[in-house]
């Protein structure tokens, strides 16, 4: 039986599923409506229309009309247009959905790795922005070719011509010529789902991978499981249901999770496996032993680029008072808390219930970090040890730069 993470993004797929058959229907009635008069002239090939004439004429008239069709064809390019546009549609409904399908898994193994190890864990928080980095990060290059052909019409052209060909030599009606044109729409926009399945995959299997990786971090000691949902699965994926490997092993598939975007395309194309976490103890230690240690490793935080919306970005203080900000597409990195929650060095007395009265949160959450960046100050790029403050309700916060390293 699926977890709740898995049910929550199904939930997620199906109402893409649904707009996206909107944008293909919308497409196909917008070129049957705009293309009305040149299906009509297709369709006087008819038999009955050419009743005049010899089998042999109708089929030299036929296949000279073919011939046309084949070299160049306004009306053809115009459908391939319509169909192509609903592609970069598709396409664009597809990577804002798997954003949200990282956060609902992320947000899910999250809770499940806290549930497993019996005590609250201060988890990295990203907003949407650095979802988004996330997710193209992580992306494999045939992943990038499939959401570029979406929105490409030289291959929807030549499924056209191909289909009118057809349907012209074989003097079919206007409805009949009509459906053709339904089939290749229809072919566009089971495409458009393939690469919406494949990339759910990877973005849900990425965001419980990328958590359990971060609660080893921790010292919370958390294998992967491979989970095999049985639809239309591949051999290789039903010999590995239920195998329980260690954070950053590959699984006996040669996987490291289901959609991995270094696996092979036939491994990872329409594939509907998923992740798990196994918490286990260390011998002699308690998951509370073994998650208090004097430094935390912290995942990298990734400053987002301004598009569209605007980036996630940081005030940081400087030692002579000035302000300091992030560079735009870079990390925060090798970040590590030092003090506070989960480490065994406290916060010093006050500073919890100061953030609380300040910023809200749990005041027992609040952790003092470090970590190295690439600062923009004065007009110039520079790196810097920066400190902060961060909570798991409520972000992070108070950030300063506690040494130059240039």
């Amino acid at each position: 039986m699926s977890d709740k993470g898995i049910r929550d993004t199904d939930k997620l797929m199906a109402a893409l599923g649904r707009r996206l058959n909107k944008v293909y229907g919308e497409a196909y009635q917008t070129a049957i409506a705009n293309n009305k008069k040149a299906l009509e002239k297709y369709a006087a090939l008819t038999d009955e229309a050419l009743k005049d004439l010899t089998p042999d004429e109708r089929k030299l008239k036929r296949e000279a009309f073919a011939g046309e069709i084949k070299r160049t064809d306004a009306v053809i390019k115009n459908i391939a247009a319509e169909i192509a546009g609903a592609g970069s549609t598709a396409a664009n409904m597809i990577q804002g959905d798997t954003v949200s399908a990282y956060g609902i898994n992320r947000k899910f193994m999250a809770g499940d790795i806290t549930q497993q190890a019996g005590f609250d864990i201060s988890w990295a928080m990203y907003d949407r922005n650095q979802l988004v980095v996330l997710v193209q990060e992580g992306q494999s290059p045939f992943t990038k070719i499939a959401y570029n052909n979406l929105g490409k019409d030289k291959k929807v052209v030549k499924r056209l011509q191909n289909q009118f060909i057809q349907g012209v030599l074989s003097g079919e009606s206007q409805q009949k010529l009509a459906r053709r044109i339904k089939i290749v729409t229809g072919q566009s926009s089971r495409q458009a789902k393939r690469v919406a399945q494949t990339e759910r995959t990877r973005v849900q299997s990425q965001a419980r991978a990328y958590t359990i990786h971060e609660a080893n971090d921790i010292g919370v000691i958390t294998d992967k499981e491979w989970r095999t949902r049985m639809i239309r699965s591949r051999d290789s994926h039903i010999y590995v249901n239920g195998e329980v490997v260690e954070d950053g092993e590959l699984f006996s598939n040669g996987l490291e999770f289901p959609g991995d975007p270094n696996g092979p395309p036939e491994e990872v194309i329409n594939c509907h496996c998923y992740l798990r976490s196994k918490v286990r103890r260390k011998a002699g230690k308690t998951l509370q032993d073994i998650a208090r240690s004097d430094i935390i490793k912290l995942p990298d935080t990734h400053i987002g680029r301004s598009v569209g919306a605007k980036a996630k970005n940081y005030d940081i203080l400087t030692p002579d008072g000035g302000i300091a900000r992030f560079i735009e597409g870079t990390k925060i990195q090798n970040s590590q808390a030092f003090a506070g929650y989960g480490t065994r060095t406290s916060l010093h007395e006050g500073v919890a219930e100061g953030l609380l009265e300040e910023l809200g949160g749990d005041a027992k959450y609040w952790i003092h970090a470090k970590g190295e960046a690439s600062l923009e100050y004065e007009g110039e790029s520079r790196k810097a040890e920066v400190h902060w403050f961060q909570n798991k309700d409520v972000g992070k916060h108070k950030f300063k730069v506690k040494e130059w390293l240039d």
